[in-house]
């Protein structure tokens, strides 16, 4: 066929071309549906909209994602904009006692009756109204009711109580399961598998969401909050700001002490888009500098197809079905490498067929109008006018295609120059910042008071596997806020100063290759105070009890 035998014509420039743009789109694909599963957080609840969470930020330091009792329940219920407030209490650890088997569980709520009206959690089994009106109520979900009843059913579920004992419960630790809900997407800011009743008067650190009346100004009645804070003189000392943040926004724009888990940053969305972006212009200017090419090295061939009559219409015909080729191979070879990536790192990209396919189409299409460029920009030259230049021999020039070189090698050198800083820089923090191999490092979450008693007892049998180097202890993941606190004062001075406070394990240091600036390092003893750590403006005041953790 003719349209082949042009495209073999010059196979070593469309092949320079179709790698470029098969792995462009591959690129643009993944990172299309990696920032689409982003933007997506907390999308799936009906009010999303008009959901937001409520913080206080005291005298200008980070804000902590909780807020402490109940001081604002009464204010807020008087605010007109506010239509129902909800409460979710964290807890990270617990012993659950079902059918005479005990399991640790941990990252479980406490939620107010209001829960199921602001967020949509769909119930497998249960009625939504009722499920969380009392204590003693209990949801779970429905893996993991498979995995505490089998294959019971619901009413049978119900007969069975469930023993949950840990340091944040009260009185009555029995709980029945009144309800089973859907799992919780993995687009949510929040996951559990249990959600229990938080009866009213609790007075926890909770985190605070808001329903708010449509067409609410956010930022109007966040000031008012905070206006009706320091009239009502509901706090001691300096008055709080009230910060509100919408529901949506939480996942990439909230960096708050205490999140519920990882979240994304919007910065790396921004920064994939314009790498994406730079990425396709260089693929595109490769494109059409090659498409020149390869027209003056047809120029020739055109100039005898309308000698014996042919029409112009004939070149730009016959140029946009060697585009339309080289487009449809490309997207084949891109889509193949996205699918194989992902099953590689069994991921999905969250785009319908409908936006892979209009994808694709605008991809084909950017392919084609820019391979047609120098067909429209010389399509004159390709009349055979008996003239010098059309019986001059065609040879390449440099001259003639110097400038469109040192542009794209330009933009190519920017591009390895700036990845090559990027990664240096990360390697840098990687290197610098204490932790070692993160990969070879396993943590066990927060565990329960049985297994904190006996962490001795623990920690040794660990150490018997050959597989396990070492093992350490801390009140909380190194990295994570420190909310803890002690106040200390030098001999001879008045004034106090508070110190953040981290309770480690006497091997601590060693584990995470901690220098030590000065002093010495923790001694096996029941307390060894002594140590502090300064890094930047941080001050650490570490201390061991190695009795219990």
């Amino acid at each position: 066929m003719k349209i082949f035998r042009l495209f073999k014509k010059n196979l070593s420039l469309r092949m320079v071309n179709f790698v470029g743009l098969s792995v462009v789109l591959a690129c643009l694909l993944l990172s299309a549906g990696y920032i689409k599963r982003e933007l997506s957080y907390d999308r799936h609840h009906a009010n999303a909209e008009r959901i937001v969470r409520l913080t206080l930020q005291f005298d200008n330091e980070p804000a902590d994602g909780r807020i402490l009792g109940n001081a604002l329940d009464e204010l807020l219920q008087q605010i007109p904009e506010i239509e129902r407030t909800v409460k979710m209490f964290n807890i990270q650890t617990a012993v659950l006692t079902c059918q005479g088997k005990q399991r640790v569980v941990n990252d479980f709520y406490m939620v107010n009756r209001n829960f199921l009206q602001v967020f949509d959690l769909p119930l497998v089994h249960g009625n939504k109204d009722e499920a969380l009106l009392r204590k003693g109520q209990a949801l779970i979900s429905e893996s993991y009711a498979r995995q505490l009843f089998g294959e019971l059913s619901f009413d049978e579920m119900q007969m069975f109580g469930i023993s949950i004992t840990g340091r944040s419960f009260r009185e009555d630790s029995t709980v029945f399961v009144s309800g089973v809900f859907k799992d919780i997407p993995e687009t949510s800011h929040f996951h559990t598998d249990i959600l229990l009743f938080l009866p009213d008067e609790y007075n926890v650190l909770a985190y605070t969401y808001l329903l708010l009346e449509k067409s609410t100004n956010i930022q109007k009645l966040a000031q008012k909050i905070t206006q009706l804070i320091a009239e009502k003189e509901l706090y001691q000392a300096s008055p709080p700001r009230a910060l509100l943040m919408p529901l949506t926004d939480i996942h990439l724009h909230s960096h708050n002490l205490r999140e519920m888990g990882g979240n994304g940053n919007i910065h790396y969305i921004y920064l994939l888009i314009g790498a994406n972006a730079l990425l396709l212009i260089i693929a595109l200017f490769n494109l059409w500098l090659n498409a020149n090419l390869i027209f003056s090295h047809n120029r020739r061939y055109y100039q005898l197809l309308r000698l014996h009559g042919a029409p112009s219409f004939t070149v730009f015909k016959d140029e946009a079905l060697l585009a339309l080729l080289l487009g449809v191979f490309s997207i084949i070879a891109g889509a193949a490498t996205v699918f194989y990536v992902l099953s590689l790192r069994k991921m999905h990209v969250q785009l319908s067929y409908f936006e892979l396919s209009a994808g694709c189409t605008v991809f084909l299409l950017l392919i084609i109008v820019i391979s047609l460029l120098p067909a429209i920009k010389n399509i004159s030259s390709t009349l055979f006018l008996n003239t010098d230049k059309d019986l001059r021999p065609v040879r390449f020039s440099y001259r003639n295609v110097k400038y469109m070189f040192t542009a794209q090698y330009a933009i190519v050198m920017m591009v390895v120059i700036l990845a090559f800083g990027i990664n240096k820089q990360m390697n840098l923090v990687k290197n610098t910042q204490v932790g070692g191999n993160e990969r070879n490092i396993l943590v066990m979450a927060e565990q329960p008071e049985q297994v904190k008693e006996k962490y001795a007892l623990l920690k040794s049998e660990l150490l018997k596997y050959s597989e396990i180097e070492a093992v350490t202890s801390s009140f909380q993941l190194p990295g994570d806020a420190i909310r803890d606190a002690t106040s200390v004062k030098k001999v001879g001075d008045t004034e106090w100063q508070t110190l953040p406070i981290m309770v480690a394990g006497e091997d601590f240091l060693s584990f995470f290759r901690i220098g030590v600036v000065a002093g010495q390092v923790f001694s096996p003893a029941k307390y060894d105070y002594g140590l502090i750590v300064k890094s930047g403006d941080e001050i650490a005041l570490f201390f061991i009890n190695s009795q219990k953790w």
